[in-house]
């Protein structure tokens, strides 16, 4: 191979170096345009991968979001439902109030005695109270019947003291002082 480059003028020579350095150029160029799309989409199939990721993850959020909405919403229904069916409305409230214990007392074989009021205010809510302080007297029966009434009735009646302050001897009658809370919506 020696033998053949001396037979080569110094023009051929130079012009032999020159296409071999632009070969090699074009070899690494042509490796690098090769390459560099493979490195780029590499780069682009991973920022996609991150990104469907995220997009996942904001799916979720998403869904967690809405369950979380349609719970708060369904909470929402249930006290407006509440509010309407449970609670007493109004200022007529009281009128209402009384009809109603004294039908609860009638149905449980007593009569209603002299009502004792007070009015309470909760905080930060449009709900107020109404206690009723009465004295009755009763049978335990009576009582009982009294207590389920109060109960199972469908507005918000509740026992909230009973304090027994004479029982006969032989227990047919009971004396006591009885608490019980209206609830309404103003």
């Amino acid at each position: 191979m020696k033998e053949l480059i001396e037979f080569l003028t110094d023009a051929e020579k130079r012009i032999i170096k020159f296409l071999l350095g632009f070969l090699v150029f074009s070899l690494i160029f042509f490796i690098f345009i090769l390459l560099w799309p493979k490195n780029r989409a590499a780069e682009v199939e991973a920022k996609l991968s991150f990104q469907k990721k995220a997009l996942e993850r904001a799916k979720e959020a998403r869904d967690r979001s809405e369950q979380i909405w349609l719970q708060w919403s369904e909470a929402s229904r249930e006290l407006e439902q509440l509010r309407n069916k449970w609670y007493y409305r109004g200022d007529e409230s009281l009128g209402q109030i009384r009809i109603d214990l004294e039908e609860i007392f009638h149905q449980a074989g007593l009569s209603l005695p002299a009502l004792q009021y007070n009015y309470h205010s909760l905080e930060k809510s449009k709900v107020k109270k109404i206690s009723f302080n009465l004295r009755v007297r009763a049978s335990y029966f009576s009582l009982r019947e009294l207590l389920a009434r109060l109960e199972t009735f469908p507005k918000f009646l509740l026992v909230e003291d009973i304090n027994f302050q004479r029982v006969s001897e032989d227990g047919s009658n009971l004396d006591l002082g009885l608490v019980v809370s209206a609830y309404y919506v103003y």
